[in-house]
């Protein structure tokens, strides 16, 4: 059977078969080996990805689409805030229970959405999100109650609190390592557009057709789900995880495909996981089971709840903060909040290219993001004039969208594929956490003080910045893991300084 495949190899060429022999061999050895008849999931989706990724363009875009939704709801909270105050006459404390609400239900979805994820499978996960933020948000634009406005609002945030989890999940794994933290980072761009999305239909159609109609509107980008979810498989990491070596051997198959290749002949499968790895899946407590996993988790909680403090005090805020200094550019505060967007996309497309460069790495790019976002933050409170005060929070938002495209990779590539969308998960619930607390503790902070908010915020981001630099693993260039291995960590963080210490000679070198 050996010699079969040998000599087929050649044959299978000739015939014009897509087997690029020699690209094969600088990158991974010879095409012909018949020793090595199955490979890692790795070294396979390595290969799958050498060629034009038309499979991976076609999931971005259904990452991006499902993932919009999130980006929207914070501003739109913010919008409905000041519309309703004028529309429902409802006090400054009933405003701030609409981002409370939303918070509450993003905090219960990303918990228990990523655990399902974990043990049931990303895809399914994913098509109820999306079908809940559907719903949802279009039952809420038909409430009149301000209860029944805080009711739907929960339920929306219930939908998109799972999105973050399972979309990272199901896109880095069918990621190879090599621009693996480029394009992670480019997905966050999703939040961003979403956030503009919402600042361009609010200030285009708020004042004319009202917060019924814009609510209507943010449930389009998401329809894009159904239309390319049923095209897509499940994840072959998740499958190889849950013993289905077969099932997730075909779906690279699909993906060479896809892209217009063939896998080489002598490959007849994946290699297969430890049959004990299936029984760790979606385990919450695994999270905090060893120092590796402890340290990593809790300094990440750190980082999403303290990064959230900030992020969300900017964006749920910016509209008063505007209001109470008088800005007047753009046509007033809608305006004003939709040309600061345009520093979102700025930043995560920095941050995409530093998180690829050799002599950064993920913790690096994290940590100098959260710096400059406390000083944009504090410089906030000194400039004055309309132009210099949009420039300045232009800025900060650069920083700040950039900070968390660089943590929304890191944070999936860190754990491993049994504890991937709960890991995520869990970092996502601090995120959450945060914004329920925010918005009353900042309306209390404001009132004595809007430069105190600020200060807190800054001050939130300085030790986002300084967690970065203690955690335990560095994922540049590493392979996803899909089991927990402890005594690994070490080594992983070698593997990145002794990488790079020596002459980088292109993706073969890996």
């Amino acid at each position: 059977m050996a010699d079969e495949r040998t000599s087929l190899v050649p044959q299978a060429v000739s015939e014009g078969m897509e087997v690029d022999r020699e690209r094969w061999r600088r990158a991974h050895g010879d095409v012909d080996s018949s020793e090595d008849p199955e490979w890692s999931l790795e070294r396979v989706l390595e290969y799958v990805s050498k060629r034009t990724a038309w499979f991976h363009q076609v999931l971005f875009v259904l990452c991006v689409s499902a993932w919009l939704s999130d980006g929207m709801q914070p501003i739109l909270a913010s919008f409905l805030l000041l519309q309703l105050k004028d529309d429902w006459k409802i006090a400054e404390g009933q405003g701030a229970m609409i981002g409370s609400a939303l918070f509450l239900g993003m905090l219960l979805g990303s918990t228990v959405w990523g655990v399902y994820a974990d043990r049931k499978g990303r895809k399914a996960i994913l098509y109820i999100t999306v079908t809940i933020h559907t719903v949802c948000s279009l039952c809420m634009s038909f409430t009149n109650t301000i209860g029944g406005l805080l009711f739907w609002q929960a339920l929306v945030g219930f939908g998109v609190g799972g999105n973050l989890p399972v979309v990272y999940s199901y896109y880095v794994e069918f990621s190879a390592r090599e621009g693996r933290g480029f394009h992670l980072a480019m997905l966050a761009s999703a939040w961003s557009v979403g956030e503009v999305f919402a600042a361009g239909i609010s200030w285009m159609f708020m004042s004319s057709l009202g917060w019924r109609y814009v609510v209507r509107f943010t449930v389009v980008p998401g329809l894009l789900t159904y239309v390319l979810l049923p095209h897509l498989p499940e994840t072959p990491h998740f499958l190889l995880v849950s013993g289905k070596k077969e099932e997730a051997f075909a779906v690279v198959k699909k993906m060479a495909a896809f892209n217009g290749m063939s896998l080489p002949l002598s490959l007849e499968g994946l290699k297969p996981l430890p049959a004990e790895v299936t029984r760790e899946k979606g385990s919450v407590k695994e999270l905090l089971s060893s120092p590796l996993m402890r340290q990593l988790t809790l300094l990440l909680w750190i980082m999403w709840f303290l990064g959230s403090v900030g992020l969300y005090g900017v964006i749920i805020f910016l509209p008063s903060y505007f209001q109470s200094r008088g800005i007047s550019l753009f046509g007033g505060v809608y305006g004003a909040v939709f040309f600061s967007t345009l520093g979102n996309l700025p930043g995560i497309v920095a941050a995409a290219w530093i998180l690829e460069q050799d002599w950064c790495g993920r913790k690096g790019a994290i940590a100098a993001f959260a710096i400059m976002c406390a000083f944009c933050t504090i410089l906030m409170s000194g400039v004055s004039g309309s132009i210099s005060l949009l420039i300045t929070v232009t800025l900060a938002k650069f920083f700040v969208y950039g900070m968390w495209a660089a943590m929304d990779a890191y944070t999936p590539e860190a754990y491993p594929t049994t504890l991937r969308s709960t890991g995520n998960a869990s970092a996502s619930a601090m995120s959450r956490l945060a914004g329920l607390l925010t918005p009353p503790v900042d309306v209390a902070l404001i009132k004595v003080d809007f430069n105190l908010a600020l200060i807190v915020w800054a001050i939130s981001f300085a030790v986002v910045g300084m967690c970065a630099w203690n955690l335990p693993i560095e994922t540049q260039g590493n392979e996803l893991k899909d089991r927990v291995e402890d005594e690994e960590a070490e080594d992983e963080n070698m593997q990145f300084f002794e990488r790079h210490s020596s002459a980088y000679s292109g993706p073969g070198s890996y």
